[in-house]
């Protein structure tokens, strides 16, 4: 650890503060006026989401759309119903913010995981929860998520990229959650498809539309109770959201 520098580890204080990154990063913040702002930008931003947050009342079949989209079996892929599915799929809700610090905007993903990705605009959350469709004002009362599992995502084309996947949620409430940040946008029709791989088959996992110059993107799809079976993550930049396959150039892959 001594050959890292201090600074870096504000994830890692945010994420689990009683570990040794974050009791260092801790004692730290008394000696480096430079973090401390980070960690009151970050305040600040947290602060001002729920001020850019729209009420969004997802559909009711949402859940199904996205359960065959992500975890449909290899014999229906090619079903017309299971295209159109993944059609309607590519309009989940997202909520992107700019942030300019990279360490910051890391920071925030990890502070958003830990107090329940339902906050944000395009995470979707188990319909038999609530009587009422989700929406961002009722998903703030819903229980805080734990993490289940943490994977860092390289951008293959840029330097200020990156992205992360997690795991948030317990037993039937799990969500699987992408976070990309300071994607070069899509144009026209493209689109950023995450693939799951596994023995080297792609699974469709979702996709994501990246649009005026934001430096933040989210997408979250339910899960249920499914243990994680997969060993690796991409995300390729697609000339639209029909393909069943990666045609793409791949832009970000797990670590």
């Amino acid at each position: 650890m001594s050959s890292i520098p201090v600074c870096s580890y504000m994830l890692e204080y945010l994420s689990d503060p009683c570990s040794e990154e974050g009791k260092a990063f801790e004692r730290h913040l008394s000696d480096c006026a430079s973090c401390k702002l980070e960690v009151e930008q970050l305040r600040l931003g947290w602060e001002a989401i729920p001020t850019h947050m729209n009420q969004v009342e997802l559909p009711s079949d949402l859940k199904q759309q996205v359960m065959e989209a992500a975890w449909g079996k290899s014999n229906e892929s090619t079903s017309p119903d299971l295209v159109e599915h993944h059609r309607r799929s590519s309009r989940f809700k997202r909520l992107t913010k700019r942030y300019n610090n990279p360490k910051v905007n890391l920071a925030v993903a990890s502070l958003l995981i830990l107090l329940g990705a339902s906050l944000i605009g395009n995470v979707v959350l188990v319909q038999e929860r609530i009587e009422q469709p989700v929406t961002l004002m009722n998903s703030m009362d819903l229980p805080t998520s734990e993490i289940q599992k943490v994977m860092k995502l390289k951008s293959l084309t840029s330097g200020t990229s990156y992205g992360v996947a997690c795991i948030v949620g317990t037993g039937k409430d799990q969500q699987f959650v992408v976070y990309l940040f300071n994607p070069p946008q899509t144009e026209k029709n493209e689109v950023y498809q995450v693939w799951l791989n596994k023995e080297q088959a792609y699974h469709n996992a979702g996709k994501l539309k990246v649009e005026n110059q934001m430096g933040l993107a989210v997408l979250a799809i339910p899960m249920g109770n499914q243990a994680w079976s997969y060993d690796s993550i991409a995300i390729t930049l697609e000339p639209d959201s029909t393909g069943l396959v990666p045609r793409g150039p791949q832009m970000f892959r797990s670590s």
